[in-house]
């Protein structure tokens, strides 16, 4: 997390931005935050895939759509792909 945040101090283009933020998304950090909410005693879903999908794929759909519309880098729009695919 601490290099993400250093390299988007020094973003020079929106698609040094949306490979940070692709990045992250594509880390363990999803499957950290869903587990912690399934585990929780305020968890609303019987079960970590109804979690995830109701709590973050809202959130990844609308960078799908930002990285869509706005990136011509490749390996961007790759894992944009991914993500929207995982989800």
């Amino acid at each position: 997390m601490a290099k993400a945040r250093e390299e988007a101090e020094h973003v020079s283009c929106p698609d040094d931005g949306f490979a940070i933020a692709l990045e992250l998304e594509m880390s363990e950090l999803d499957a950290i935050y869903t587990t912690l909410l399934e585990s929780s005693p305020l968890s609303r879903h019987a079960d970590v895939a109804e979690t995830r999908r109701r709590e973050v794929a809202g959130h990844h759909e609308a960078l799908v759509r930002a990285v869509r519309a706005r990136s011509r880098d490749e390996q961007n729009l790759t894992r944009a792909l991914l993500i929207a695919a995982e989800d």
